[in-house]
């Protein structure tokens, strides 16, 4: 019988343009590119342009596709949904703001129209002034949206919304984004790498040519009119039908991992050390890692190390059923 015991995965990195240091200077990461831009963190990721492989202990080197191909069950529980491993969660690095862009809901994926990607990112840090942009403002048309795209003035018509440390902000498929400049997130999205650019900002890519927009594809997932397109930050606590996300402080009791109607749990050390205790031992867990915890691995908590509080983000998939 298999001995399972939290796993953490060795990140895989994205050096896009818009990119920073942070996750090299704010998170420790020492296993990071040495210089130039560091964009995204993917911590956990089945996906074959950017697979996870465990880091250490009994399944060190395992791809996560092959966790989910072998042990499917005893990862993410036998009520859970088909496929690839649900999720992707990242950390990024906006240090300048990313295109203006949309990605598909399920109805146009179901379309054929890419893969169903909605998402939320919880903020560790913000410059002053940080904000992210979400959704057009009430009222606008397809035709004025797409004028304004073209005279390089769409900003115009985003709705901005100033961020801090601890917001949460859930964008749903069809919704139009993006992330300003100064923001540190840890991003939580269904299991897609599909996204359409409508904006750049004027920006050239790597080859001094500008990056492709794709107006045409996200003329066809874009929502025009929703109440949920319109919604702001929720604060730190987010239920989607996908996944939540809930941000915890740890004082003196630990607090359960386990969750049989979600089967797997997802950990975020915000601000640790933190001790991940289970039936089979005990991992002590670094600032800025990130752990899942597998369905098959019952009785598993999080505590503080020392005397003083310390944060964890709390991820979980799906109810069941």
């Amino acid at each position: 019988m298999q001995t399972w015991e939290p796993l953490s995965f060795k990140p895989v990195y994205q050096t896009y343009l818009w990119g920073g240091r942070q996750l090299v200077d704010r998170l420790a990461r020492t296993d990071a590119p040495a210089s130039g831009p560091v964009a995204e963190s993917w911590e956990l990721s089945d996906r074959t342009d950017g697979m996870s492989l465990v880091a250490g202990g009994t399944f060190a080197g395992t791809s996560l596709r092959s966790l989910m191909t072998e042990h499917r069950d005893a990862v993410i529980g036998k009520a859970a949904c088909p496929g690839p491993f649900p999720l992707l969660i990242k950390v990024i690095d906006a240090r300048e703001t990313l295109s203006v862009q949309v990605h598909p809901d399920d109805a146009a994926a179901a379309r054929g129209i890419g893969e169903a990607k909605s998402e939320a990112w919880y903020v560790l840090d913000a410059q002053p002034g940080a904000c992210v942009y979400r959704g057009f403002r009430p009222g606008t048309t397809e035709a004025e949206a797409y004028t304004a795209i073209a005279e390089g003035r769409v900003a115009d018509l985003l709705v901005r919304q100033s961020v801090v440390p601890g917001d949460t902000i859930y964008i749903p498929g069809g919704t139009v984004h993006a992330i300003g400049e100064g923001c540190l997130l840890l991003e939580v999205q269904q299991n897609s790498n599909t996204t359409y650019r409508l904006f750049d900002w004027n920006r050239t890519g790597p080859d001094g040519k500008p990056r492709a927009l794709h107006l045409e594809e996200a003329r066809q997932v874009i929502h025009w009119e929703t109440e949920e397109q319109h919604q702001p930050a929720e604060g730190g606590r987010c239920v989607t039908p996908y996944f939540s996300i809930e941000p915890v402080t740890l004082g003196k009791r630990p607090v359960s991992l386990n969750d049989p109607l979600r089967g797997y749990t997802v950990l975020f050390v915000e601000e640790g050390p933190v001790r991940i205790d289970h039936p089979n031992g005990s991992i002590e867990a670094a600032t800025g890692t990130t752990w899942l915890i597998p369905a098959a691995l019952r009785g598993a908590k999080v505590a503080r190390c020392g005397t003083e509080p310390v944060r964890v983000v709390i991820i979980r998939g799906a109810k069941a059923g």
